[in-house]
């Protein structure tokens, strides 16, 4: 595959279809844009003083769009445990490698950020 920076490597093997994660009170949702970018500034500054800018580009990087319910509406979702590191691969695009983890069971058409397996991943496999 392409390129490898941060991920998670299985600890054992994992069957396909096997629950790998599930969001906890670590995963937070942003109903609102200007809320996201308030506490993103909130990482970065303190006093008006650039402070962490490093954590604030992470989690920036770990953010994403998505509807959390049926027709629901786009909201912003950021993990801040290990959820951060799940990678998403990407099917049909050389260089990187498929997806071997997806968000909801084969089928399911929302994601209800609970991670499965989409093959048999192996101990020590990304």
């Amino acid at each position: 595959g392409g390129a490898k920076g941060r991920g998670l490597k299985a600890s054992r093997d994992i069957s396909e279809g096997e629950l790998v994660f599930k969001a906890t009170n670590n995963t937070v949702v942003f109903t609102h844009g200007h809320t996201w970018r308030k506490f993103l500034f909130s990482l970065y500054e303190r006093n008006g003083e650039p402070y962490d800018s490093g954590t604030a580009c992470d989690v920036l990087v770990w953010s994403w769009v998505q509807p959390i319910e049926e027709n629901g509406p786009l909201v912003i979702v950021a993990d801040l445990d290990n959820g951060s590191l799940l990678n998403e691969g990407r099917e049909d695009e050389p260089g990187w490698d498929v997806p071997n983890v997806r968000c909801g069971k084969e089928g399911d058409t929302m994601c209800m950020m609970s991670y499965y397996a989409t093959k048999h991943i192996k101990a020590g496999e990304e």
